[in-house]
């Protein structure tokens, strides 16, 4: 059985060894090459709309995306310090420097001034699990703070047409099930394709598998929310909202 994915057993990305039937129009065959073309028809298509870039701690991620979208339409968290760096291609992209946690923007102000929720469109996120090195526990409450932090955000204002985009390795994903910590929280996994690297940057999460079949690829991995009933969980969202005004 696949853990974390919806497709379980019959899931034909090789998380084991089992036979692999293809049965799924959202998955893409591991084997299927990368396209940019995947990834950029995610992106806004209003002349306003924010791509918000979290954990990409050296950038190389937020100069990739620059070249095919308005860098001033691009935020990006950073671990970073303001002088630790300086590169040409990066100008005009919205950098929040030394970002230790980026989720803490989610339910608190850090950026000096209000960022403009209702007008990001796609929210990236790259992990980085090196702090919790191979501590799998450990790796799965990041994960799930992503979700929970996230969730209180987009249901206190409402942006339920904005696109959650994990860029993870498709073993990892697997091993943490990803997709269940997200359904925990109302996120729903909506498609998934291969990750072009070439395009938009390297992703350094690479993992070594004792599974002779189990390729392992960086994935776009791409999540709706689909908020609660007002009838199971009440005004939820005044009191999210009344939560985040209490934290700025």
């Amino acid at each position: 059985m696949v853990q974390g994915c919806r497709n379980g057993d019959s899931c034909f990305f090789s998380h084991d060894l089992g036979p692999q039937v293809l049965s799924s129009e959202l998955c893409v065959a591991e084997g299927v090459d990368a396209h940019a073309t995947a990834l950029l028809k995610l992106f806004p298509t209003s002349s306003d709309g924010y791509l918000l870039l979290l954990d990409d701690d050296d950038l190389h991620f937020s100069s990739k995306f620059s070249q095919h979208y308005d860098p001033s339409k691009i935020i990006s968290t950073t671990s970073l310090s303001e002088t630790s760096m300086f590169d040409p291609s990066l100008s005009g992209v919205n950098i929040m420097w030394d970002i230790q946690n980026p989720f803490r923007i989610f339910t608190s102000e850090v950026f000096g001034s209000p960022l403009p929720w209702h007008k990001v469109k796609c929210i990236f996120w790259f992990p980085n699990f090196d702090a919790c090195a191979e501590n799998s526990a450990l790796q799965k409450h990041l994960v799930q703070n992503f979700f929970e932090h996230l969730a209180v955000r987009i249901l206190a204002d409402t942006l339920f047409d904005v696109h959650v985009i994990l860029i993870m390795n498709n073993i990892r994903f697997a091993h943490l099930q990803v997709e269940k910590l997200g359904r925990e929280c109302f996120f729903f996994l909506t498609e998934s394709f291969p990750f072009d690297e070439s395009s938009f940057g390297e992703l350094r999460d690479v993992l070594d598998t004792k599974r002779p079949l189990a390729a392992s690829s960086p994935i776009s991995y791409v999540f709706y929310l689909h908020p609660p009933s007002d009838l199971q969980f009440g005004d939820y969202a005044t009191d999210f909202h009344s939560h985040l005004l209490g934290n700025q």
